[in-house]
């Protein structure tokens, strides 16, 4: 099987696009052929690792789309971080406030 055998799809993973070569494809799966490889392989079109498109478009939004997801969730945890921080700093010894109330 060559090239020419199929269409050329884009593999979208970790910030990465590669070329693939898909022979057939489904709803949900597609058959590909990675560059280098000489026996294809069913693979799911989204999964955790690896997600398959049919042009670099799609597949630069997607990644786009992933990278500010995780921008927002890392900010989020950046602002519960700071404000664990300004509270930590902002603890008084308890014994020295209940002695100043004593007297």
């Amino acid at each position: 099987m060559g090239a020419s055998d199929g269409v050329v799809w884009f593999s979208a993973s970790y910030g990465r696009i590669n070329t693939v070569v898909v022979l057939s494809e489904t709803e949900k799966t597609v058959t590909v052929l990675h560059a280098g490889e000489k026996k294809a392989r069913r693979q799911a079109k989204r999964s955790e690792f690896s997600n398959y498109f049919p042009t670099f478009e799609e597949a630069k939004s997607f990644l786009i789309e992933v990278a500010e997801r995780n921008v927002a969730s890392i900010r989020l945890q950046l602002e519960r971080a700071n404000g664990a921080l300004g509270n930590a700093k902002g603890l008084r010894d308890p014994t020295l406030i209940a002695a100043r109330e004593t007297k």
